[in-house]
């Protein structure tokens, strides 16, 4: 399966920030990530989410999906599991957390503008293709 480190790390490193957690996306499904790694945590497996343990290091790792309704305005009441990248990206709330690095190929995804937004200290709905507004930047990064 193939892997992406994703959202806030990428953010932080092109900001010139050393990021403070590091999260990764990848094509396994949760339990295909803990037979892979027989020390993993499942944090949240019902959402994708397993926490990969090796050396010392914990990295949240989350299968690709989409996923629907907030109902507590936290964790999605229906979650799929999917291939695409750009559709796992989508449900990021800002374009500079829609962003993910291919590591081994050392290259960025960037399919909704978020490295021009780092750079010219915005902040846009990564939703905004749909009418959302854009917010410009407060300090927050």
């Amino acid at each position: 399966g193939a892997c992406w480190l994703e959202g806030g790390c990428v953010r932080d490193c092109l900001s010139g920030v050393v990021p403070w957690e590091v999260d990764m996306a990848s094509t396994l499904p949760p339990q295909r990530l803990l037979e892979l790694f027989p020390r993993a945590l499942d944090t949240g497996s019902q959402y994708g989410t397993v926490t990969v343990r090796h050396g010392g290091v914990s990295v949240e790792c989350t299968a690709l999906r989409t996923d629907a309704n907030y109902t507590d305005g936290r964790r999605p009441d229906q979650v799929n599991f999917g291939s695409s990248l750009r559709e796992d990206l989508a449900r990021r709330d800002f374009t500079i957390n829609a962003m993910a690095v291919n590591v081994r190929a050392r290259k960025l995804f960037d399919p909704y503008g978020g490295t021009r937004d780092v750079r010219g200290g915005r902040r846009r709905s990564a939703s905004e293709r749909m009418g959302f507004a854009q917010c410009e930047h407060t300090g927050f990064w």
